[in-house]
């Protein structure tokens, strides 16, 4: 992603089956910077996002940990997906 500019925020798209989903980013401290829960999920269209903000501030240049939780709570289905962000600035 790159910092202050929203045609490259970080977005997150699901597909159906997904009936809630919380994004989580965090730095290299494994400090909770970003937090984002959604229980309505359309399709194609992001559903979590981030513009790399941390209370109100610009967070400095590197690498995150964005950890995704996703869910059905009909079938009792739950994923977690843990990745990197690299921000740039």
């Amino acid at each position: 992603m790159v910092l202050s500019d929203p045609e490259r925020n970080f977005r997150v798209l699901l597909s159906e089956g997904v009936t809630n989903a919380e994004l989580f980013i965090l730095n290299r401290q494994g400090e909770l910077i970003f937090h984002a829960a959604s229980s309505e999920i359309p399709i194609a269209i992001p559903v979590l996002t981030w513009d790399g903000k941390s209370n109100g501030k610009w967070v400095p240049t590197g690498i995150y940990v964005v950890d995704i939780m996703l869910r059905n709570s009909v079938y009792g289905f739950e994923e977690k997906e843990v990745g990197s962000l690299t921000v740039l600035d």
